[in-house]
């Protein structure tokens, strides 16, 4: 076998090898894509039901907006509930004291 024989059947070899390479390489390729585009899918789940719950917390942040208005006018309605009572409780004295004051000399 001649020296350029040789060289022919090396080279030969060189290419197969690089076509091999490029094959596994481009199925690697393949899968890592099937892969990303997998990935892909996830992430616009998950970019879906964080935007649910981004919706979900203004819902919640505009409940407790109002549950804070409605206890405000809560503790207002108590307190003049209980400064209405206390007047009428002054009230109520006084007349007792008159009517014991007219019953008893």
């Amino acid at each position: 076998m001649s020296i350029g024989e040789a060289m022919t059947i090396v080279l030969n070899e060189v290419r197969d090898v690089g076509r091999e390479i490029r094959e596994d390489l481009g199925g690697r390729m393949d899968r890592l894509d099937g892969r990303m585009d997998r990935l892909d899918g996830r992430m616009e789940k998950v970019e879906g039901r964080m935007d649910k719950l981004d919706g979900r917390m203004g819902n919640i942040e505009g409940h407790m907006g109002k549950l804070e208005t409605e206890f405000g006018s809560l503790r207002m309605e108590v307190h003049q509930n209980q400064i209405t009572f206390m007047k009428n409780h002054d009230e109520l004295e006084q007349r007792v004291t008159k009517l014991e004051e007219e019953i008893v000399p």
